[in-house]
């Protein structure tokens, strides 16, 4: 619980008007982040505050549309509702949050962030699991800027608050940031050709 309150600390500190709608309940996301290590990481300052993270989950498909068509709020996110990424496979992933609190917000930390994100990617396309769509709803002018950095392509306005982004993650791994990942951006590349041979 300590884990996830500290998230939702972190939340409402760097998003305005965020409900508990918005960002879902501590014993909601306990589960999914129990039950799905590989979809999260933490970025902690030297005195142990968490100062940003990442968290993404794969959703069956009527949610994921759901998530596209911005009707989805995150606290219907439930352990029951995400799929297990152990299976090889192509999955597309919703991330329900990335933030930095506001005095971390440098290039340092956010590479640091991305890079751990690219990181994990790499050990799971190294099992055969890959992303192949990504989708996030951008939820303050920041989060757009961050969508569109990436090269998500705006989809709709969320039902309830903000922008609904999506894109694919091998556009994403082709951008300057992921340019150090090689093995990440051929095993990509690699999953790519096999998919339009098959």
């Amino acid at each position: 619980m300590r884990l996830q309150s500290a998230i939702n600390h972190l939340d409402y500190e760097t998003m305005d008007g965020l409900t508990s709608g918005h960002a879902g309940e501590i014993e909601q996301w306990g589960p999914v982040f129990a039950e799905h290590p590989e979809s999260w990481r933490l970025l902690y300052a030297e005195e142990g505050q968490v100062v940003g993270y990442w968290h993404f989950v794969a959703l069956f498909r009527d949610q994921y549309e759901q998530a596209k068509a911005g009707a989805l709020l995150d606290i219907n996110i439930t352990a029951d509702r995400v799929q297990s990424i152990e299976l090889p496979g192509v999955y597309d992933v919703y991330f329900a949050g990335i933030a930095l609190r506001p005095d971390y917000r440098r290039p340092s930390a956010m590479r640091i962030l991305l890079s751990s994100l690219f990181e994990v990617l790499q050990g799971l396309a190294r099992e055969d699991v890959f992303i192949g769509e990504i989708c996030a709803n951008a939820f303050t002018p920041g989060g757009v800027g961050l969508c569109k950095s990436l090269g998500l392509h705006f989809c709709v306005r969320h039902a309830d608050h903000g922008e609904v982004y999506s894109g694919r993650l091998i556009d994403v791994l082709n951008l300057h940031l992921a340019q150090g990942f090689t093995e990440l951006r051929a095993l990509y590349a690699t999953n790519q050709r096999r998919n339009i041979s098959a």
